[in-house]
């Protein structure tokens, strides 16, 4: 039998016409869909794949492709989430937060795009509490268009 995801990622995008010269703030949710509690790190600190000290992570394609396109726009530093920023969601329970994409990543021109959030609390070099929710889960793609 093929388990369930358990999280359920949501993205809405907070700009009515996004522009590059503009912020595009990004709402993202994880929600637990399963039948049964999940551990998550509520603190969803935004970084890169390939970054330390982050929960969540974007990818930028243009449609019909899967080479992502977003560069990264920052260097940051920042510690490990420490042992009080993991819950258990109890089923239909979420945690979220909101970030400027544009702040974390760059998009160098107008155009359609689709993004992708994904979320990963047992990275390298993380400690979480044993029980936690491992590996990258994923959003669905949402399409969206930066105007001139």
């Amino acid at each position: 039998m093929v388990e369930k995801n358990p999280l359920k990622i949501t993205v809405e995008i907070r700009a009515g016409k996004p522009r590059l010269s503009q912020a595009l703030s990004l709402e993202v949710r994880l929600s637990n869909q399963s039948e049964q509690p999940v551990m998550v790190n509520r603190r969803l600190a935004v970084g890169y794949r390939e970054s330390q000290a982050r929960e969540i992570f974007v990818e930028v394609f243009q449609p019909d492709s899967v080479q992502n396109i977003a560069k990264p726009a920052q260097l940051y530093q920042r510690n490990y989430s420490v042992k009080t920023d993991y819950v258990w969601l109890q089923p239909g329970q979420s945690v979220g937060t909101s970030f400027d994409l544009f702040e974390w990543y760059a998009v160098s021109a107008p155009g359609k795009y689709e993004l992708v959030i994904y979320y990963q609390a047992d990275e390298s070099g993380a400690s979480p509490p044993s029980g936690v929710l491992k590996g990258t889960w994923s959003s669905p793609r949402l399409a969206f268009e930066i105007y001139p």
